[in-house]
């Protein structure tokens, strides 16, 4: 194929061979136009690291609470065996993860391990809770976890004191936050005895 057949074959394929030529004010104003305008490429959006350092946080609550070992010794000894529990590091019943859903007897449900309790001790960042009243799970008589922080809201255990009543709702390791798992109030009474179905 020679110069003269390919310049053929190429005005054929040409989309625009049947558009009158351009005049040279029209060639230049688009060529301007064309050097002129300013292309805006959005960059990437950066990524939060906050649910990275969460799951650390998380998993190092785990860790500090799986190394604490309580033993309940002398009177007032509650009936059942002490579980220690975790404090929320994205336990979430719901699936919500990043915002609270409204507590209902639906979520509180979910838990396995259910139970209404007293602060007995606060120690060294453990709370150790007697257990007064089991709405799911096998029995127990206290439950010990780490103390929450009053510096975090949304996802955060409560911040426990010494002779409050909290209803706990957890997986059996984990307690539900946001909400399902509170100081004793009779709303959240009432929630907990629909759940549970008292």
């Amino acid at each position: 194929m020679n110069d003269e057949e390919l310049e053929r074959m190429m005005r054929r394929a040409d989309p625009a061979a049947s558009l009158p030529p351009l005049t040279e004010y029209r060639f230049d104003r688009l060529k301007e136009a064309a050097m002129s305008e300013q292309t805006i490429t959005p960059s990437p959006a950066r990524k939060s690291r906050k649910p990275l350092v969460w799951s650390i946080v998380g998993g190092l609550a785990a860790v500090g609470a799986a190394a604490v070992v309580v033993a309940t010794m002398g009177l007032g000894q509650p009936a059942g065996p002490t579980v220690a529990l975790v404090s929320p590091g994205g336990a979430d019943p719901a699936g919500t993860s990043l915002k609270c859903m409204e507590t209902t007897p639906e979520l509180v449900a979910t838990g396995t391990l259910a139970f209404a309790g007293t602060v007995s001790s606060i120690e060294d960042g453990t709370v150790t809770l007697d257990v007064t009243e089991q709405f799911a799970g096998d029995p127990v008589g206290a439950v010990t976890t780490p103390q929450g922080s009053p510096e975090i809201s949304d996802g955060a255990s409560p911040v426990y004191e010494l002779g409050e009543k909290y209803l706990v709702t957890s997986d059996g390791k984990t307690i539900f936050s946001c909400g399902l798992s509170a100081p004793e109030t009779p709303e959240l009474r009432a929630i907990y005895d629909e759940a549970f179905g008292k």
